[in-house]
C-alpha cells in the first residue's frame, strides 16, 4: 500500500500515463527519463453485456442533434466520437444497436 508516494510507485504511474492519449508532456519527460509507456494490449473483439454501461459511456462521449432544412424536420443524428483506436468498441455499439456505421475520419 502507499507505493505511489515512493519513486518508484510515482514511476510506474508516469509510466501508465506515457501510453495513454498524447503521452507526456516535454517537463515530465525531463523530470522522468526512465519512463518506458506500458504496452497496451490491442483489442480483436469487444462485447458490450449491459446496456446501460452504453447509456453511461454516451453521456460522457456522445451527443445528440437535429437536422432542419428551412424550418422541416430533416434527419436525427446520435454521434459519439473517438481515437482511431477504439474503433472496435464503437463497431460493438454499432452492433448492439443493429444499425448506424463507423467510419475513420482524415484528420
Amino acid at each position: 500500500m502507499k507505493e505511489h508516494l515512493t519513486l518508484q510507485g510515482l514511476q510506474k504511474i508516469i509510466n501508465i500515463r506515457a501510453t495513454l492519449n498524447f503521452g507526456l508532456y516535454k517537463e515530465i519527460q525531463l523530470m522522468f527519463p526512465e519512463t518506458v509507456p506500458v504496452p497496451r494490449p490491442l483489442r480483436e473483439d469487444c462485447v458490450i453485456h449491459h446496456p446501460q454501461w452504453i447509456a453511461g459511456f454516451t453521456s460522457a462521449e456522445g451527443n445528440m442533434s437535429v437536422s432542419l432544412d428551412k424550418g422541416i424536420f430533416k434527419y436525427l443524428l446520435f454521434k459519439i466520437t473517438q481515437h482511431e483506436k477504439d474503433e472496435v468498441l464503437l463497431t460493438a455499439i454499432r452492433k448492439q444497436f443493429n444499425c448506424g456505421y463507423c467510419y475513420l475520419r482524415k484528420q
